[in-house]
Order: structure tokens, then C-alpha cells, then sequence
């Protein structure tokens, strides 16, 4: 739903449904949801406030991470890291950014989702 409210142009309506889903999968200890939840809620925040709200995006992306790391749910890696690519962008930082895509594309295509790969391939060249 979070996606929904991005691609429809309220940054702060995905903030508030990430936010929501992540007390909600906290609440039925859905841990896999809750990495979905802080992917979302780092990018709709990115999205809201922009790089200024860098701390509270890398807070969302560190506990996505963590519990990526606990679960062994590794098929969430590569949104990480194409999460981490849109604040390296965000922040400038290009050489951050074509790494965190590189690595998302290597784990789309190992994971064999070739469509994924592609779409990351093409953001590479952008």
C-alpha cells in the first residue's frame, strides 16, 4: 500500500502506511513484513523530506538490515540495496550509488529474477 501512496504522489500517506504496517507485523511478530515495512518507510521518507532526512533513512535501512541478518531472509537484499542506491543518489554520492545497483542487479540475477536484473542494468546506465 505504502508503493501505492509513492506512485500516486503522497509521500507522506506511504509514510504513514509503512509506519503503520510496521506496528502492525511488530504486533503478529511478522518479521518478514517488518523488513518490507522499514524498505518502505525508508523510501517514502526519502521521498517526503529528501536527503535532510538522511538519519532517519539510514535508521529505516539499518533495521531492515538487521533483521534481513536474523531471519536469513536474504531474497529482501537486493531491495535493500536498491533502497540504499536511491539515498546514495539523493546524497550525490554517485559512486555509492552505482555500487548499492550493482549489487542489487548481481542478487536479482543469482536469485534468478532476470526482469529485476534488467530493470536495475537499466538504471545503472542513467
Amino acid at each position: 500500500m505504502s508503493t501505492v501512496c509513492l506512485g500516486g504522489g503522497d509521500p507522506g500517506g506511504a509514510r504513514a502506511t509503512a509506519a503503520a504496517a510496521i506496528t502492525s507485523a511488530q504486533r503478529y511478530g511478522q518479521r518478514l513484513h517488518e523488513i518490507d515495512g522499514h524498505l518502505a518507510l525508508a523510501r517514502a521518507v526519502l521521498a517526503d523530506q529528501g536527503a535532510a532526512a538522511r538519519a532517519a533513512i539510514e535508521d529505516a535501512l539499518a533495521r531492515s538490515t538487521e533483521l534481513i541478518e536474523a531471519t536469513g531472509a536474504i531474497s529482501r537484499t537486493p531491495c535493500m540495496h536498491l533502497a540504499r542506491a536511491e539515498l546514495a543518489g539523493a546524497l550525490g554520492n554517485r559512486g555509492a550509488r552505482r555500487r548499492e545497483l550493482r549489487a542489487a542487479q548481481r542478487l536479482f540475477t543469482e536469485m534468478g529474477a532476470p526482469t529485476r536484473a534488467t530493470h536495475v542494468a537499466q538504471e545503472l546506465d542513467r
